[in-house]
């Protein structure tokens, strides 16, 4: 909802409420010079209130500039106010509202502007050069006829000039039908006649808006002011081409690590796989090898244990059916077996436990 960096800004874009997308309908303008539709203003301002629960302060929906909204008194207090009576006091953006009846008057179909006011639509045909307002036939009518509106100077807009529809006089926001025509130069504030009788009557310095507005522009003023904003426009556009640079520059330097960062990770897992291929290969070797060898063992050890069941047997069978003699023979035999196989035992013992160990 940003304002665009192009210098030609349309009428369309500063009529155009940034909050609603419509057509503004009593432009209200902020201290930091956002302006929204009064409605559309005052419920974000509820809205905001409610949702943060802050009761002094809000953000402005375009640029978030934070608006103190109490009311200073003169002392040091403050009284705290609504947010629909506060926005009720804003300024009326007159450039808008000037913008938004040119276009009622540069419309092919003209409506009065009363009629409108009163939720009907009936074509004008007049121009009230004092209200800055077209109307018609009856509204003419009752205009004329009204005291405080009988000396307005109506006439039918084919028989003004250009310029003379789009002078239309603004209206007091405190006063109501009185026209902004002075300008107090003590307060810089713009003023109806109400105002500078209540108010301004004290000040030393008050002009009539005509007065007022061709000193200013006469003055260096509006060219300071001109050149502050190209000036501040310029900057802020190189300072926002830099980062754009520097965000270009950041992207590729992270791109260039994430892709060092890749080829790392690719020379590690080749190395990672040599190393893995060669210790799979030397364990598949070795379990090949032990294989082997553990086989062995067992042939071995299966033909150890057979002769020792066969010598179980024939002992067995000695003490049951054979004679004396064959008892003492056989003993003989065995006893003389018996070293040779407790050192037989003993050596695969010891030579299970020591290779166990050295597996592990």
């Amino acid at each position: 909802m940003a304002s665009p960096l192009n210098p030609e800004i349309s009428n369309e874009d500063l009529t155009t409420c940034p909050i609603c997308l419509e057509q503004m309908t009593v432009p209200k303008c902020l201290p930091c010079l956002h302006s929204f539709c009064e409605t559309c203003i005052a419920a974000y301002c509820a809205h905001f209130t409610a949702e943060s629960g802050i009761q002094h302060t809000l953000e402005c929906p375009v640029c978030r500039s934070v608006l103190n909204y109490t009311k200073q008194k003169e002392t040091s207090e403050t009284l705290l106010v609504s947010p629909e009576k506060w926005v009720q006091t804003l300024t009326l953006n007159f450039l808008i509202a000037e913008l938004l009846e040119r276009k009622k008057f540069e419309s092919t179909s003209k409506m009065c502007f009363s009629c409108e006011r009163l939720g009907e639509k009936c074509e004008a045909n007049n121009f009230c050069k004092e209200c800055g307002e077209l109307l018609c036939d009856m509204c003419t009518k009752y205009h004329r006829a009204n005291k405080s509106t009988a000396t307005h100077s109506v006439h039918l807009f084919t028989e003004l000039s250009r310029d003379e529809l789009k002078s239309s006089n603004q209206f007091c926001n405190l006063h109501p039908g009185e026209m902004l025509k002075l300008y107090c130069c003590d307060h810089e504030i713009e003023c109806c006649s109400l105002c500078v009788s209540v108010d301004h009557r004290k000040c030393e310095t008050v002009k009539t808006i005509e007065i007022a507005a061709k000193d200013i522009c006469q003055s260096d003023l509006p060219k300071n002011i001109k050149e502050t904003l190209q000036c501040s426009k310029q900057k802020l556009q190189k300072v926002r081409e830099r980062y754009i640079e520097d965000s270009k520059k950041f992207e590729d330097k992270i791109g260039s690590i994430v892709e060092e960062l890749n080829h790392f990770r690719q020379d590690i897992k080749t190395k990672v796989d040599i190393i893995s291929d060669k210790l799979t290969a030397e364990l598949t070797q070795f379990s090949e090898n032990s294989d082997r060898k553990y086989s062995s063992m067992v042939v071995e050890l299966d033909d150890r244990i057979a002769a020792f069941d066969n010598e179980l047997s024939i002992f067995t069978t000695v003490f049951e059916k054979a004679s004396h003699v064959q008892i003492m023979v056989t003993i003989k035999e065995l006893e003389k077996k018996s070293p040779l196989h407790t050192k037989f035992t003993n050596h695969f013992t010891n030579h299970y436990f020591h290779s166990h160990l050295t597996s592990s």
